[in-house]
């Protein structure tokens, strides 16, 4: 029995995400490594869900929601937030919590660069939509679906130039000009 409780104390302490156990009457009674590394909160900053909930959030929210959320969901809720971490700085996580039979083990991923990274992607589609929108040139993005062909976006120029757009979209045969 020891060496089990040694491989999981290992697991826990080595786990790649953050890890928090809360008991029933809402204290934390572990923190790992990870978590202190992604939020910089060790268990002496936090002691209880609602320490946490404050300091990250901002906000009280009642441990109890939460887990009543993750009973619906057969045991585990899986939340996207931005958090405040100890040192001001914000970062975005995915949160894992599973309602256990005596704690609630909660489970937090540093997702911040993929979120950046979408945020960047859609600011850079923002602009090229922008671009083409005001764009001179005239232009169109045909779709091809069993061989049917089809217009799924003309900008201002092109349906200037034409007179049509995606709502006047015709379907044609193979082969045969739009």
């Amino acid at each position: 029995m020891l060496k089990e409780k040694q491989t999981l104390l290992s697991v826990l302490e080595d786990n790649p995400h953050g890890i928090v156990l809360i008991n029933r009457a809402e204290r934390i009674t572990y923190i790992n490594p990870e978590f202190t590394k992604i939020t910089g909160y060790s268990l002496d900053d936090l002691s209880s869900w609602s320490a946490w909930s404050t300091k990250a959030y901002g906000s009280k929210e009642p441990l109890e929601r939460v887990l009543d959320e993750a009973k619906l969901q057969r045991g585990i809720t899986q939340l996207c937030h931005k958090v405040i971490c100890k040192a001001g700085e914000h970062k975005y996580v995915e949160c894992r919590i599973t309602d256990l039979d005596d704690a609630s083990l909660l489970v937090l991923t540093d997702i911040t660069a993929q979120k950046r990274a979408e945020e960047a992607l859609l600011a850079e589609k923002r602009r090229f939509e922008a671009v083409v929108e005001n764009s001179p040139v005239g232009s169109a993005i045909i779709a091809v679906k069993d061989d049917q062909r089809c217009f799924r976006y003309t900008n201002p120029r092109f349906r200037e130039i034409f007179g049509y757009g995606p709502k006047s979209c015709r379907k044609c045969r193979s082969g045969s000009p739009l």
